[in-house]
């Protein structure tokens, strides 16, 4: 028996989405499969990777490049999960013989350029079937971490004073054998939602995303595959939050890390 949900939209810069499904039942013995589609909105898409997640750190089971083709790195699913299309317009995967263990949350996420990674999240519920139920092939489609493995900032809180300036550093270990494609950084507010606000691909360049609290204030300083690195001017209290270097690779998936910013109060003068 196979099952449709209807389409939804989580809605990016340029038209750019990320289509999935939010949600997906199954039951043990099951093979699922997970829909997520691209609309790219003019943009590159560069690479994907799928991460799951059940209540702890993201763990890359998924990835799929143009060019090296499809990964699926070390994780309780390998050997049961594989991608039913295999390409960057239709990245969905099926899961097959299904355990309780699998539920949780599973992201998909195009590495896009020059705006940088957009993503949606589907939601697996595990449920035992009735004995007279025979096992179901389930799908459904609408729209809607990361292992941190060698990546690493250099620093992971700075301070900074207002209308001062700071730079930002992050670096992967292992770049070569991990085959960086891109690096995207990343800014969370308070309120927890992430915006791409810098991309290096090194093919397309350099790109910073049409996000105004930074605009005209953020540069690369240091632009590689193995090291990156973001200076901000003219900083404002607003701009406190977390600031996350993501670093897109194959085999391994998306590798992050994160430096949290947190603005001081400008300096007294000294009275001579």
């Amino acid at each position: 028996m196979l099952f449709f949900v209807s389409y939804g939209c989580q809605s990016v810069a340029s038209g750019q989405h990320v289509e999935v499904d939010p949600e997906v039942h199954a039951s043990p013995g099951d093979s699922v499969v997970l829909p997520c589609k691209a609309i790219a909105g003019g943009t590159e898409l560069t690479r994907v990777s799928w991460t799951y997640e059940d209540g702890g750190d993201r763990i890359n089971i998924a990835v799929f490049h143009p060019t090296y083709g499809a990964s699926f790195p070390d994780s309780p699913l390998r050997g049961r999960v594989s991608f039913t299309q295999g390409t960057l317009e239709d990245s969905s995967i099926e899961i097959s013989n299904v355990k309780m263990s699998d539920e949780g949350l599973y992201t998909c996420e195009y590495a896009h350029y020059p705006s940088g990674n957009v993503q949606g999240t589907t939601k697996l519920i595990v449920q035992e079937r009735p004995t007279s139920q025979p096992p179901t092939v389930t799908a459904g489609l609408s729209t809607s971490a990361v292992s941190r493995g060698p990546c690493m900032p250099i620093e992971m809180e700075v301070q900074a004073f207002p209308m001062g300036s700071v730079i930002l550093r992050c670096n992967v270990l292992q770049a070569e054998a991990l085959k960086v494609t891109q690096v995207t950084w990343l800014y969370e507010a308070k309120g927890g939602e992430r915006a791409s606000i810098a991309v290096f691909h090194p093919t397309f360049g350099q790109s910073f995303p049409d996000f105004p609290q930074f605009k005209g204030r953020l540069r690369f300083t240091q632009a590689t595959l193995e090291e990156s690195a973001i200076e901000i001017t003219s900083m404002a209290r607003s701009d406190e939050g977390k600031f996350i270097c993501q670093f897109s690779t194959y085999p391994s998936g998306t590798l992050e890390s994160t430096t949290t910013l947190t603005m001081r109060a400008p300096p007294i003068p000294c009275l001579q």
